[in-house]
């Protein structure tokens, strides 16, 4: 089995780093990211208080490093940067080793830079936590989430060998429980195997998006295919049946990356690309529709096209959902909104796409992403989401149907056709909501 890891998802165990921090001990794990250009993710934590964060570093915040190691008491950062780059989808293992004052870092089997010395006797308080770092905190002033997968976390109250290392490395050897100076150990199984002892049988405590999964025996590649998909779930924000093509992805080392790893921008498919090109023959004023239900809370339609040297001007329109997420539309034509502040909405058209924007670079598009509450934010992140109910075109022009998953980049996709019985409903219900738009909702300010 292995535990994996979405949205605030969380393992707390119940073990104290009282019960060996403090002595010569190591840290091990095996690990798998989905999504190594997100921002930072602790694979290893502290539920409390105290420095205590080993996990993958953000790109864009940490000069293009994808792990970071910060150890309470230590004089400065274990950051290696150029020598890493994980792959997504990969099984690794880490360890962190304290011998004597001296803090080592082990990638598979290897060791990693120069240790960090230990120069005082602060320890953190609390107990080790996977994911996440504790509630209220994050790291370099931002929200930090481990997106992936986890297993057989093992704590030993002694400084492993770097041969120990390796050939846990080389060997993929599984947890028995039998092994020299083990202090505790997890399997993440619901039903552990008959005859683990009691240090194997600690428990945890999961929450947020965690599951168990069952992983194959020798750490696979296809265990990235286990990762349930995303809680927030929505419908494509186009005509139904209109084909649009992802131009860039979840994770991209274009721009799609750091705290802006989970956004989208799609292109109206089988169109010109040029700036000239007008809906319906480009995607220049085309119509974007709301994704799903919500109340409408910010809009922002009076900025000129941005330029270079205001990069930072939008126009934009942020929905909050049901379930409290911020599903936000940008690159929007100027006075183009139809919708405004404190309006609820419910797949209706919303907005057009601009033709100009930044400096040009790409051809106009819908940039789209599902953000926290601003409110219970540390610093800007996107969280990870899905479609449902739509089709993705295959290189042969045939349509296949989609119950939930994530569109990815040069997929051409659309939003499903209805059966006949279902047009009738939506045309009732859309004749009541425009019923409802034109003599009751006041209309937004121009």
């Amino acid at each position: 089995m292995a535990i994996t890891f979405g949205w605030k998802g969380v393992v707390d165990t119940d073990l104290q780093f009282s019960e060996f921090y403090s002595g010569d001990h190591s840290v091990a794990i095996w690990f798998l990211l989905q999504y190594p250009l997100a921002y930072a993710g602790p694979i290893l934590s502290v539920n409390g208080t105290g420095t205590y964060v080993v996990g993958q570093g953000d790109r864009n915040l940490q000069n293009n490093a994808h792990l970071i190691s910060r150890i309470e008491g230590a004089s400065g950062v274990y950051l290696p940067t150029s020598a890493i780059r994980f792959d997504s989808g990969v099984w690794y293992h880490i360890v962190v080793v304290r011998n004597n004052n001296e803090v080592k870092l082990f990638l598979n089997g290897q060791l990693l830079g120069s240790p960090l010395m230990l120069t005082n006797t602060n320890n953190p308080v609390g107990t080790l936590r996977l994911g996440r770092p504790s509630l209220g905190d994050g790291i370099d002033n931002q929200e930090a989430q481990f997106y992936g997968m986890m297993d057989e976390l093992a704590v030993y109250t002694r400084a492993l060998t770097s041969a120990e290392i390796l050939t846990q490395f080389t060997t993929g050897s599984h947890l028995n429980g039998n092994e020299s100076g083990l202090l505790a150990g997890w399997v993440f199984s619901p039903t552990p195997p008959i005859g683990l002892p009691g240090h194997m049988l600690r428990p945890v405590v999961r929450s947020g998006q965690t599951a168990l999964v069952a992983n194959s025996t020798n750490w696979n590649e296809s265990a990235l295919q286990l990762i349930p998909l995303p809680d927030q779930t929505m419908e494509l924000p186009f005509l139904r049946g209109e084909a649009w093509v992802c131009g860039q992805g979840f994770a991209s080392t274009f721009s799609h990356r750091g705290y802006a790893a989970f956004c989208w921008d799609f292109l109206k498919a089988d169109v010109g690309y040029s700036w000239s090109d007008i809906y319906p023959n480009g995607s220049h004023k085309a119509p974007i529709y709301s994704t799903g239900g919500g109340e409408v809370i910010f809009v922002s339609q009076s900025s000129p096209p941005p330029d270079v040297n205001d990069p930072e001007t939008e126009n934009m329109v942020w929905v909050r959902r049901a379930d409290g997420f911020i599903c936000t539309y940008l690159h929007l034509l100027k006075n183009s909104v139809l919708v405004s502040t404190g309006q609820t909405v419910f797949g209706e058209k919303i907005a057009q796409i601009c033709r100009e924007f930044r400096d040009r670079s790409t051809p106009p598009h819908l940039h789209l992403a599902m953000e926290p509450d601003p409110n219970d934010e540390i610093g800007k992140v996107t969280v990870p989401s899905c479609f449902s109910n739509y089709e993705v075109r295959n290189a042969n022009g045939l349509w296949s149907s989609v119950p939930k998953g994530i569109p990815t980049a040069g997929q051409v996709v659309r939003r499903k056709r209805l059966s006949i019985p279902e047009r009738f409903v939506s045309f009732i219900i859309d004749f009541i909501r425009s019923f409802i738009d034109r003599y009751y909702r006041p209309r937004p300010n121009r």
